[in-house]
């Protein structure tokens, strides 16, 4: 049997030259994002009122305003909950509609977003999305949402809270990756590309191009993750708002795809399967 080669793969899986410059994308390597990735879970020094009681009236702390505190921005360590929380406020204070749950919320997501939380954050996260979720899957600003899903992919209580969480973080994730390398094309994100007839160059690493046409890639993806969903607890309204916004906005990837299926296929009846 040949030895396989890791810098250059088997021909079907890779066009000619494509591993040829055998340097990494991400700088490091895999492994080196990892490595950047736990840097950067570091514990936070916490001290003793810098959260509030898990028993907190969660329901009055959506009735009030947040309180922003005094003076600019400040300079806080890396591992500086207090200070990092501070500065949090004061950029979530751009938003006048910001509330006190809504705060507290994103310091939860960033205490648990890096290693070791206390138990008392993560008994906070919890309440927050058991009792006040299924407001909050629709009103809270897709940042936090989607930064709620991340925690109960790393957090959840349940196998489909977990798996869940990560499936909307790492669908989201993506989206932002493309859209943000799609901005310099110059065209809005509420325009199909000008351009009918695709590129015929290959995909990397041997995928198969998508068939507009025919193609239900865009649907199999959304309904895969809803079906994972149904028993996710509190992490389904999230899943559910987020992917109907999804769904519905015209500046997504779908909109722009069901156009130019529109546009090549004038007519034609969805396909059926």
């Amino acid at each position: 049997m040949p030895q396989s080669d890791p810098d250059h793969p088997r021909a079907t899986l890779a066009t000619k030259g494509e591993y040829d410059l055998g340097e990494s994308s991400l700088g490091a390597g895999v492994a080196g994002a990892l490595a950047r990735l736990e840097r950067r879970e570091a514990p936070f020094d916490f001290g003793p009122d810098d959260l509030p009681a898990p028993d907190c009236d969660l329901s009055a702390l959506g009735a009030r305003p947040m309180s922003v505190p005094e003076g600019p921005r400040e300079s806080a360590a890396f591992t500086d909950f207090a200070g990092r929380a501070r500065n949090l406020a004061r950029e979530m204070a751009a938003d006048p509609e910001t509330t006190a749950l809504e705060y507290l919320h994103a310091c939860l997501v960033m205490v648990l977003r890096r290693a070791d939380p206390p138990a008392q954050a993560r008994t906070l996260f919890f309440r927050i999305w058991d009792e006040l979720g299924a407001d909050l899957a629709r009103t809270m600003p897709t940042r936090w949402r989607l930064s709620a899903a991340q925690c109960f992919a790393e957090h959840g209580r349940t196998e489909a809270e977990r798996a869940t969480g990560a499936q909307i973080a790492l669908m989201f994730g993506m989206v932002k990756l493309y859209e943000a390398e799609r901005r310099f094309s110059g065209h809005p994100a509420w325009e199909a590309f000008p351009a009918r007839v695709p590129h015929p160059g290959p995909l990397p690493m041997g995928l198969a191009p998508y068939d507009l046409a025919t193609g239900d890639l865009g649907l199999n993806i959304v309904a895969r993750i809803m079906r994972a969903a149904e028993g996710a607890g509190a992490m389904r309204p999230i899943a559910e708002a987020l992917l109907d916004e999804f769904d519905r906005s015209n500046r997504s990837i779908l909109r722009r795809l069901k156009r130019m299926k529109e546009r090549q296929s004038p007519g034609q009846s969805p396909r059926k399967d």
